[in-house]
């Protein structure tokens, strides 16, 4: 939720930890987390492939 909030609703974080009542690390955190999972998925070739309940075996 952090990054979402951040790259597409453009607030600072200081104003996410304190709509999300999370600290202000732990937004850092979470974008710096945020950022890295979408890094490795970009690489895999995984970004936009959707998993829906109807894929599973």
């Amino acid at each position: 939720m952090p990054l979402v909030l951040h790259h597409f609703e453009d607030l600072p974080y200081d104003e996410i930890a304190s709509r999300l009542g999370v600290s202000l690390a732990k937004v850092k955190t979470d974008i710096h987390r945020g950022r890295s999972a979408l890094a490795r998925a970009l690489l895999r070739g995984e970004a936009g492939r959707e998993t829906f309940a109807s894929d599973s075996p």
